[in-house]
């Protein structure tokens, strides 16, 4: 009989990381940007007006520049992600600097998936979410897409998934 080292650990993770938002639809959009808008500045608008406050971002395929983007982008290269807080996050997007790619995951308090926000080429802004994009926050102008073509929120969840013991050995080390 093979051992499951995951016993009891994935039925509760998962239902941590999904079952909040498992009642409301997923929504994928893309956000209509000015001419002279740039989207990680908007991204810091939309993210400080979320209804559901981020406990936690997982950062994955950054390249920014800025003494902070600079780090992380270095930092994750070498990694693949980094979980930050919701404050450093923040200020990601609002140093000087430019943002120019960025795949991000919004976790709640008990790592439940709230939304993803991406940030591809310098110019596009994705936000995906769930239930209704104007009751969760305050997108500005946007266009729905089809969250099929985005994995919403399937691929999100298979990166939570493989980030879960990540995320409970962290939790376990020592401060």
């Amino acid at each position: 009989m093979a051992s499951n080292n995951y016993r009891g650990f994935w039925p509760t993770t998962f239902c941590i990381l999904y079952s909040p938002m498992k009642a409301k639809s997923p929504f994928a959009t893309s956000l209509v940007l000015a001419i002279d808008e740039e989207p990680d500045a908007r991204a810091l608008e939309l993210i400080q007006s979320f209804r559901a406050s981020p406990g936690t971002w997982i950062l994955e395929g950054v390249d920014a520049t800025g003494t902070l983007g600079g780090q992380l982008t270095k930092e994750i290269n070498a990694s693949g992600y980094k979980r930050v807080s919701h404050a450093e996050f923040c200020e990601l997007l609002g140093e000087a600097g430019q943002v120019i790619e960025v795949d991000a995951l919004a976790l709640g308090k008990d790592h439940e998936l709230l939304a993803r926000i991406e940030i591809a080429d310098g110019s596009i802004l994705h936000w995906f979410g769930f239930g209704d994009p104007a009751e969760e926050a305050s997108p500005g102008d946007f266009r729905r897409e089809d969250c099929e073509l985005f994995d919403w929120p399937g691929g999100s969840l298979e990166v939570l998934r493989s980030r879960a013991l990540d995320f409970e050995e962290e939790e376990e080390k020592p401060a």
